[in-house]
């Protein structure tokens, strides 16, 4: 790493110089927000600006404990002082939270401090990297579950681990990656494939969300399906002050399936009258 990269992510963790964007999550059945994804991002006009390049970074000069911790500070703080409804989803690597959550006291502290009860917050576990030690993963877990802290798989099938995390780690919530839901509605495979995971998901109690929905087509394919929570550009982008409202392509959908429904139901009734 060469130096003024690594003076710079210094910076950037000790002056605290990250920030946090918060997509809405939506309920389709009920036209409701289920919670906000919390997005961090680092400094304006710099090239660690971009997530994937920040924690880059953190990495190459052994930061990344200090950085994750940072984001969960930030992420909690955006969300308190907005007063958001619902839940909130931070991001956390499956390493980081078999090492920093098994002593959940930081934490519960840090949600009691900022005015965030821990029943309305989701841990998020990415599937960028594979979890070294499921056992102690699954005790740190465990002992969030005791505050009412959920967890949730993330960017199911983006790489390698997902699976293996949801069939060892039963996670409250799983959140589909967007190559599940690209172009649905036009290839019945994908919709074979989405209805696969929705059972599965069902049958190990697991709340399942949609993410990258980017089309009106792609919404509409997914809520016939059966899905009920979705996220995506399409419904809401991330920002630093979120929506508090649903969008209108929500509430045209729930509104043509109860024309379809009440059409359904009269049609079955002059049925039988006949």
């Amino acid at each position: 790493m060469n130096p003024p990269a690594y003076r710079e992510i210094i910076q950037i963790i000790n002056q605290a110089e990250v920030s946090s964007l918060l997509q809405p999550i939506y309920n389709l059945a009920t036209n409701s927000i289920l919670g906000y994804e919390a997005l961090i991002r680092g400094p304006k006009n710099s090239k660690l600006h971009n997530p994937f390049h920040l924690f880059k970074a953190a990495d190459a000069a052994n930061m990344r404990n200090q950085l994750e911790t940072l984001c969960i500070e930030k992420a909690i703080e955006k969300f308190s002082q907005l007063a958001l409804p619902g839940k909130l989803f931070i991001n956390i690597t499956p390493d980081f939270a078999a090492n920093q959550f098994n002593n959940t006291n930081w934490l519960v502290n840090l949600l009691k401090q900022q005015g965030v009860s821990p029943n309305r917050v989701v841990i998020e576990l990415t599937e960028q990297t594979q979890a070294e030690n499921i056992p102690l993963l699954q005790s740190a877990l465990a002992n969030l579950r005791k505050f009412g802290i959920q967890f949730a798989i993330d960017d199911l099938g983006a790489g390698y681990s997902g699976l293996i995390q949801w069939s060892e780690l039963q996670p409250d919530i799983i959140k589909l990656d967007r190559h599940f839901v690209q172009d649905c509605h036009l290839k019945s495979h994908k919709q074979q494939f989405l209805s696969a995971l929705l059972d599965l998901a069902t049958n190990t109690n697991a709340l399942t969300i949609v993410e990258g929905i980017e089309s009106q087509e792609e919404l509409e394919c997914i809520y016939n399906l059966g899905f009920n929570f979705a996220q995506g550009f399409y419904l809401a982008k991330p920002k630093a002050a979120p929506t508090l409202s649903t969008p209108k392509v929500m509430q045209s959908l729930i509104s043509d399936a109860i024309n379809q429904l009440i059409q359904q139901t009269e049609r079955s009734s002059q049925r039988l009258l006949n």
